[in-house]
């Protein structure tokens, strides 16, 4: 008996959106609680092990108004900071958010890559291990560390496909980047997490295998660039990533104590455009 063949693009789509479906579905089991109060600005700021802050480069940002960026996570020694180009462009005064009211200044360096940016400050903290280039299998499961809404939180996500991202703009470079479908978040934040862009995506052993780059606030996906692209950036820009061992794992039990953790210790940062 002759059985009907199914074209191969139905049999794709209908793949991702079974991944999609088991996703979402397990979305109310991966929540974490929020997470707390910001140190206050008197606090010491620790930029490094051996380096504090040095008080002339912090700057009390109460005078001015700080319109939040984004996220961006630190990558190579000395304070090189990776991020979501689209967040930091047109912005005449970048800083780093380090605690309430305080921050440091930040500059975009020269880069020519159409959906990263690498920031640089005066100093910086210890970085994150970067992930080796290569592809992941669908299904992986990771953790967005950030501010989303402005704030400190994180979610939690599943890798469902890799493709074209959509350009808002014609004349705009193709970039294809992972896909993925949110499968938590922090307790308590409600519709679109936009301040993630530039926050890494973490795998299991805590090492970055995405930077995300927009948020698809209909579907409850994001698009991610991905360990080649990252590679390929850092290599650029003359940044040789660290090799340490694996951290603690991540999963979803602790991801929210992760996000703290990393937070606290400014290796990942709220990128602010001050203006005034």
């Amino acid at each position: 008996m002759d059985y009907p063949r199914f074209p191969d693009w139905l049999i794709y789509f209908a793949a991702t959106g079974a991944i999609l479906v088991a996703a979402v579905s397990r979305q109310e089991h991966a929540n974490t609680p929020e997470a707390p109060p910001p140190p206050p600005g008197a606090e010491r700021v620790p930029l490094g092990p051996s380096s504090p802050f040095d008080p002339v480069t912090v700057i009390r940002t109460g005078a001015h108004r700080g319109q939040p960026r984004g996220t961006a996570f630190a990558v190579g020694e000395g304070g090189l900071w990776l991020t979501a180009r689209s967040q930091v462009q047109g912005c005449e005064r970048l800083v780093l958010k380090v605690a309430e009211g305080r921050a440091v200044g930040a500059r975009l360096q020269p880069g020519d890559d159409p959906s990263l940016a690498v920031l640089r400050t005066e100093g910086g903290p210890p970085v994150l291990i970067l992930a080796p280039a290569h592809d992941l299998a669908s299904g992986t499961r990771a953790f967005l560390i950030g501010f989303p809404r402005g704030a400190p939180g994180e979610a939690s996500a599943m890798l469902i496909a890799r493709h074209a991202m959509p350009r808002p703009y014609r004349d705009d470079a193709a970039v294809v980047a992972q896909v993925w479908a949110e499968t938590g978040r922090t307790e308590a934040m409600k519709g679109d997490l936009p301040g993630l862009a530039g926050a890494p995506v973490l795998g299991a052993d805590q090492r970055v295998i995405g930077v995300i780059l927009r948020q698809d606030k209909a579907r409850a996906r994001f698009w991610a660039a991905g360990p080649q692209q990252i590679a390929h950036v850092l290599e650029a820009s003359g940044i040789r990533p660290t090799d340490a061992a694996a951290a603690e794992p991540i999963t979803v039990a602790n991801y929210g104590r992760v996000g703290d953790d990393l937070r606290r210790s400014r290796q990942v940062a709220q990128v602010l455009c001050l203006m005034g």
